[in-house]
């Protein structure tokens, strides 16, 4: 069973078993503040278990302007592998979506490959050349463009999204644990609170929640996750949405088939 519908699963039965009362995480007592001296203006160091946490967050805070600034500066400066996962379940249904974005900054390559229900897109850009494929039933169209500059390309996919922008706004966060990942001190916090009213990608009453976020001591989200169980319109709607950054650095971008059959055809 994929992993998300079993969390959607797993998290209607939490409802039935323990009300409408939100999920909160565990708090904890260890974290320190170290106050800026009299000659410095940057925002005071904060340290949790050992580990000094990035600009914008504290052990029961996110700041999430400065760590989406923090975020889109990062990838863009470097390769990267983003990958995205929504999935929704209403009125018996459920719909599934992945999107993988991989782009190589040196090489001047950038891919992009979205799974939608009943459709598929893919996007390949290179220094000077843009290819577009949607793929709908048994329909299949391809497009192609001029880049003015791959730089642009990649800054632009290197954004935060709109997904991660809801993740981060949509709740509050507190610090759990750390952990290691490629070398660098990261914190895992929880999410203890979700507020649907603002963005819809929430079901504006929620009743139920799960998630959690990693970011490292550099300001990189690693991955943050959230499953939201809620009414929408008197319908019940449950909805899992992760980000993921899959890789940072050295990333490898292959020219996928069909762009290679474009231009054979051109």
């Amino acid at each position: 069973m994929d992993k998300r519908l079993a969390a959607l699963i797993g998290l209607s039965v939490l409802v039935v078993l323990a009300g409408c009362n939100g999920a909160t995480g565990p708090q904890s007592p260890s974290s320190t503040t170290t106050e800026p001296g009299e000659n410095e203006t940057d925002q005071p160091e904060v340290v949790y278990n050992g580990v000094q946490l990035p600009d914008g967050t504290t052990a029961t805070h996110i700041n999430e302007t400065q760590v989406l600034t923090a975020q889109q500066s990062l990838l863009a400066s470097q390769d990267y592998r983003v990958g995205i996962n929504l999935t929704h379940a209403a009125a018996g249904g459920v719909a599934n979506t992945t999107t993988i974005i991989a782009s190589n900054r040196s090489h001047q390559q950038l891919y992009l490959r979205s799974d939608l229900p009943g459709r598929t897109l893919e996007e390949y850009y290179t220094a000077n050349r843009s290819l577009s494929r949607t793929e709908i039933g048994n329909e299949t169209s391809v497009r192609e463009s001029e880049v003015d500059s791959f730089e642009a390309i990649h800054e632009r996919e290197a954004q935060p999204g709109s997904l991660l922008t809801a993740l981060l706004t949509a709740a509050e966060f507190t610090a759990v644990n750390t952990t290691a990942i490629d070398g660098h001190d990261a914190i895992v916090y929880n999410v203890t609170d979700v507020s649907g009213s603002n963005s819809s990608r929430f079901p504006p009453v929620i009743e139920r929640f799960n998630g959690s976020m990693t970011i490292d001591d550099r300001g990189l989200i690693r991955d943050i996750s959230l499953t939201t169980l809620g009414v929408r319109n008197g319908t019940v709607e449950a909805m899992f949405q992760e980000y993921r950054t899959l890789r940072y650095g050295d990333v490898r971008v292959q020219e996928p088939g069909w762009v290679q059959n474009q231009s054979q055809g051109t």
